[in-house]
């Protein structure tokens, strides 16, 4: 039996040795390939470029690259920067399988413009590579040495139109209304105005005026030259040019009456004044403050009562609701209110310690909305209205919205304007998005005007539609109104300022 275990023993070690040396066990792992790029040679057609409006839809630059490789999931991203910038923080565009990317004159303008905010004129230092992709995670990815090359931006251009417009806080109607300086018919390119009225103010109210090639421009236009000296012109083509005005009264000018000359060959304005004009003092006024008036409770020329004799004011054509409630202030606030112990409603008395907030009312005597000629006599202590002209066909409030706002389509989030005088509203400081164009619709994001923000009631919009290829900023009243897209008039995303004319059916759109 012990000999029979030993014989089985020694027979399956042997078997156990025989399949342990027959079959090898050891894992084998396949060759994974892996490999890397071709780095492409990225090349630019002309290391110095300057563009030439004249030539927007002829090419200007040529950028293209050697293939990186057979791979057909192969994909190149081009970045573009300013010089001494991070390159990948730049432009990046994508560019497919395409091993060249070609821009005209006007591409390559709005992109330097949009991109890197440059000015007309201004010459940028510019690099540029090449990023192959690929999605074959076995192959390195690989990037192109940096091209260098130079551009220049559109030199702005000097136009000389029929006419040019003048605005400006020292003109006679502000903001709200352009002054016609026609071209001579007998020298081209040199304007003039006269008896145009200009009122300075003090340096503090930094009062001034520049030209415009159309009646409700935008960009381009002209004004002060930057750091050169008073009258010289400077053109100012777009946003990114900056802003600036004629500013006289730092240069020892005084209001009054002047002939404006403006030589768009020579670039000068010329200021000769011919008579004078009276200019507001507001510590010789008294003011009509309150609310549900078009200037509340700011002291402004617009809602001052100027002095007609020893103590009595007066101010004519002076807009005032049936629910305003208002008090008369000197510019010290020295306050003026309704005496209530008097047997007539409209006597004032000046404010007492332990006098309360008394207020006129026109509505409570029985007044309707419209334009008084309004007279405080303080001898008499006393306030008349005197009634003009009938209640107003505009209405009260105006309202923006749509997609180029924040408030979008939501009629409860809708932008309130702030109403200037009788049917013209403006809204300062509001932060368009002009959106993108692209091929199924170039328009971007539009806007348009409501009068109420609870209630889908009367519209205002463009005159028609910018589908059908309408560019204008003319108004109409409707129950569904067209939008005005600034993408398509030339503006970009920003801090606008927003005045709806109802008065004139105009709309006047500035970028700050």
């Amino acid at each position: 039996m012990k000999h029979f275990w030993k014989i089985f023993a020694g027979m399956t070690l042997a078997a156990l040795v025989s399949v342990s040396c027959g079959e090898d066990s050891t894992e084998t792992f396949p060759d994974k390939g892996w490999g890397e790029l071709t780095t492409p040679v990225l090349s630019v057609s002309d290391e110095e470029v300057a563009l030439d409006a004249d030539s927007a839809d002829q090419e200007a630059l040529t950028l293209s690259w050697t293939s990186a490789g057979d791979d057909a999931s192969i994909r190149y991203e081009l970045y573009l920067n300013v010089a001494g910038s991070d390159l990948f923080s730049g432009y990046k565009r994508e560019m497919g399988s395409d091993l060249t990317l070609s821009l005209t004159h006007g591409e390559l303008n709005t992109l330097i413009m949009t991109e890197f905010g440059g000015r007309s004129g201004e010459r940028f230092e510019l690099r540029a590579c090449v990023y192959a992709r690929t999605d074959n995670y076995l192959l390195e990815e690989k990037c192109s040495e940096e091209a260098a090359f130079a551009v220049t931006t559109y030199e702005a251009q000097i136009i000389k139109p029929a006419s040019l417009w003048m605005m400006g806080g020292a003109c006679e109607f502000g903001w709200d209304q352009a002054i016609e300086l026609p071209q001579n018919d007998q020298q081209a390119g040199v304007y003039t105005a006269e008896n145009v009225v200009l009122k300075f103010g003090k340096p503090a109210d930094n009062k001034g005026f520049k030209f415009y090639i159309e009646e409700n421009g935008s960009y381009p236009f002209y004004g002060q030259l930057l750091e050169g000296e008073f009258g010289q012109i400077q053109v100012f083509a777009t946003e990114n040019d900056g802003d600036s005005q004629f500013y006289p009264l730092q240069y020892g000018y005084e209001s009054g009456l002047y002939t404006v000359r403006v030589d768009l060959n020579a670039m000068q304005l010329t200021l000769t004044k011919t008579g004078d004009v009276s200019e507001f003092d507001p510590e010789a006024v008294l003011y009509l403050l309150g609310d549900n008036l078009d200037y509340g409770w700011t002291m402004v020329e617009e809602n001052a009562l100027l002095p007609v004799g020893e103590n009595v004011y007066e101010k004519t054509h002076f807009y005032l609701r049936a629910e305003s409630s208002f008090k008369l202030y000197f510019h010290d606030w020295t306050e003026f209110i309704r005496d209530d112990s008097a047997s007539d409603y409209w006597t004032l008395k000046q404010k007492g310690e332990t006098d309360g907030d008394i207020r006129f009312v026109p509505g409570d005597q029985g007044l309707s909305s419209g334009y008084y000629t309004v007279r405080a006599d303080l001898n008499a202590k006393s306030v008349t209205l005197t009634l003009e002209g009938a209640a107003s066909a505009y209405p009260d409030q105006l309202y923006l919205f749509g997609p180029a706002t924040s408030a979008g389509w939501d009629l409860a989030g809708s932008i309130p304007m702030t109403k200037l005088r009788d049917g013209v509203f403006q809204a300062r400081g509001v932060e368009i998005s002009v959106g993108t164009a692209n091929s199924d619709d170039p328009k971007g994001n539009g806007f348009k005007f409501i009068i109420s923000n609870t209630e889908w009631l009367t519209q205002y919009g463009a005159k028609a539609s910018f589908d059908e290829g309408y560019r204008g900023w003319e108004l109409v009243e409707s129950g569904d109104a067209n939008q005005f897209y600034p993408l398509l008039m030339g503006f970009g995303s920003g801090s606008c300022d927003i005045t709806a004319d109802l008065t004139t059916m105009t709309v006047t759109f500035e970028a700050q």
